[in-house]
């Protein structure tokens, strides 16, 4: 079994963290919904770990977890993936065993992606374009066009 954290801030700027187990159902992995937890005591790892594991004992799941959580994927946050503090290190010591730890695929792209259009003037021109309220109409429709089929290209280019 392995876990799947991330951070979430709702409208009234309260943190979250969210945590999607993985499991195995009919020899298939299988993302699920296990709880939304609200950061009120901090937000440091060690924080974060206590919050998870408190979810775990109120639930009756903490042996379980302990027993078999084998892998912890997360973005690349320090607090998240952090080499010697961050949650999954957290987690290791808490169960007393390596875990499988994996930065998500889809926080990765989009990193390259962003940093890409930052270091290109005119990909970042383009950005503005379609997040300006100062333009509207066809033009940030044919920007919005041009974004989408070069975020299709670098996806392209990166994953091939």
């Amino acid at each position: 079994m392995s876990i799947i954290t991330d951070g979430a801030t709702d409208n009234t700027q309260n943190q979250y963290l969210v945590v999607l187990p993985q499991i195995i159902e009919d020899n298939q992995p299988k993302v699920v919904f296990y709880r939304l937890l609200e950061i009120t005591e901090g937000e440091s790892a060690d924080d974060l770990k206590d919050l998870l594991v408190k979810a775990f004992v109120q639930d009756h799941i903490e042996h379980y977890m302990k027993k078999w959580l084998t892998g912890y994927g997360a973005d690349g946050a320090a607090v998240m993936m952090g080499e010697e503090g961050g949650l999954g290190k957290k987690l290791e010591q808490w169960t007393e065993r390596r875990l499988v730890q994996v930065h998500c695929l889809a926080h990765r792209i989009n990193l390259v992606i962003r940093r890409s259009f930052d270091k290109d003037d005119a990909l970042a021109h383009l950005t503005h374009v379609t997040t300006s309220d100062r333009f509207n109409g066809p033009t940030k429709d044919k920007a919005k066009g041009l974004l989408r089929t070069l975020n299709d290209k670098n996806v392209y280019m990166i994953l091939h």
